[in-house]
């Protein structure tokens, strides 16, 4: 069994049980995450969230860094991983593929050969 941990930049106490999986797949970054005061002077932890074709979204605040990243993983789950999930579903493999830019393909085997595509 494996188990991987996220390091914060400010240490806070990490519950042993998360409501929602981890599904951000880069490090937190103060360009999304970050503490601070909006224009009415609410004060907390603020997440920016961007989509390519749209303009940026500033969510928040939030009471903790915790709460934050919560809502951020309930909101990756619950709308883009099932978007990302039905664009698949529309490709039409080998002309059309959806890959993780930067990421290297796995090539896997069964038996040794190497598996049809």
């Amino acid at each position: 069994m494996s188990s991987v941990s996220l390091v914060r930049t400010k240490s806070q106490h990490q519950t042993e049980e998360s409501l929602f999986p981890v599904n951000r797949e880069r490090p937190l970054s103060e360009d999304w995450l970050f503490h601070g005061k909006d224009e009415v002077g609410r004060e907390g932890w603020f997440l920016r969230i961007e989509v390519t074709g749209l303009y940026a979204r500033r969510c928040g605040p939030f009471k903790s860094q915790d709460e934050a990243c919560e809502f951020l993983d309930g909101f990756l789950n619950k709308h883009i991983m099932e978007a990302l999930c039905e664009i698949l579903s529309e490709m039409t493999p080998p002309e059309q593929a959806c890959v993780v830019e930067g990421v290297p393909r796995l090539a896997s085997t069964i038996t040794g050969a190497e598996c049809p595509r």
